[in-house]
């Protein structure tokens, strides 16, 4: 009994959903539909000619870096015969075209590479990919303007700054020392701010520790302590506050 009342269920279910999937379906035809617009299928690499070179085995979702995915798609030229002196690379990051050799390309940006056969123009290979991994200073701390600090001390100006950028208290431990050390602090001469350089140059490889400038604004003043006032947070409360709410107080 209970099985003939279920295909009776199934059946009933399919005699009222049915008509109306019809009823979509034939709607959909109604007007005219060249005025649909429909975004270009997004592409990561894109080939043309090359016809020996084979990019299938380029698997995107593993690569983080832009000096791996040119790589990768120059390896796959090189199999085939073509040599890198062949080739014109053409660089755009954020729209702009850069100069391959004196451009950060491990800053977050957006990247597309132009491959061409100098000797067939009909030969081309653009590949994009999106940077977010950055270990530059600038881009893992979001906020520069840290407000009103009691003095010029590094460790002061570093508890400023993590107060502001709470998602960089885990990396603490990596840059930390870099932070406080005062041969990375360049101050400016009204001391309304200060900038800080951790090895900054442009690496020729991935980079494996923080790195770069950064400029930071603020105030100072003379604390002046007094009963009703609330001290701020040591860098200890600060961790343990991080871990417990999205904004903490001092």
């Amino acid at each position: 009994m209970k099985r003939v009342f279920n295909k009776l269920i199934v059946s009933f279910s399919i005699f009222i959903f049915v008509p109306s999937l019809t009823m979509n379906v034939i709607s959909c035809k109604v007007g005219d539909r060249s005025n649909i617009w429909r975004p270009n299928p997004i592409m990561p690499i894109k080939k043309y000619g090359f016809e020996n070179v084979n990019l299938d085995s380029i698997d995107i979702q593993k690569i983080f870096y832009t000096d791996d995915l040119l790589k990768e798609i120059l390896q796959s030229l090189k199999l085939v015969g073509y040599q890198e002196s062949e080739l014109s690379i053409q660089v755009f990051k954020n729209g702009i075209e850069v100069d391959l050799e004196n451009t950060d390309m491990f800053r977050n940006s957006n990247y597309k590479f132009i491959i061409t056969n100098k000797k067939n123009s009909n030969d081309k290979i653009t590949a994009s990919i999106k940077i977010i991994n950055s270990l530059h200073l600038q881009d893992v701390f979001k906020v520069t303007n840290i407000g009103t600090i009691y003095d010029h001390r590094t460790r002061t100006i570093m508890m400023g700054l993590m107060f502001y950028n709470m998602d960089m208290l885990r990396q603490l431990p990596k840059v930390g020392q870099e932070l406080t050390d005062s041969k990375n602090f360049r101050y400016n001469e009204n001391l309304d701010g200060t900038t800080i350089k951790i090895n900054d140059i442009i690496p020729k490889e991935k980079p494996t520790s923080y790195y770069g400038s950064l400029e930071l604004n603020y105030d100072v003043e003379e604390f002046i302590p007094s009963e009703n006032d609330n001290y701020q947070m040591t860098i200890t409360e600060m961790v343990k506050a991080s871990n417990n709410i999205d904004t903490p107080k001092t």
